[in-house]
């Protein structure tokens, strides 16, 4: 999925955090530590942060459907 641009409970912004989020991981920090970084505070915000999966990748390497004759 495409990184969550906005908190869905909240309305607080969330996209500009991620790439930070994945570079303090990558350095070492837990979870808690990046967000905390951050400043990301408040639960749902945290929620939707540890919850998002990135699938980005995995989806553009798929091969479009073939559509069959008859199916237009």
């Amino acid at each position: 999925m495409i990184i969550p641009i906005l908190c869905f409970s909240c309305s607080s912004t969330l996209a500009d955090k991620w790439r930070t989020y994945e570079r303090l991981q990558k350095e070492g920090r837990t979870k808690c530590e990046a967000l905390d970084l951050l400043n990301v505070r408040r639960y749902c915000c945290r929620n939707n942060m540890l919850s998002h999966v990135d699938l980005i990748e995995t989806l553009l390497k798929q091969q479009p459907a073939t559509i069959r004759k008859g199916q237009e």
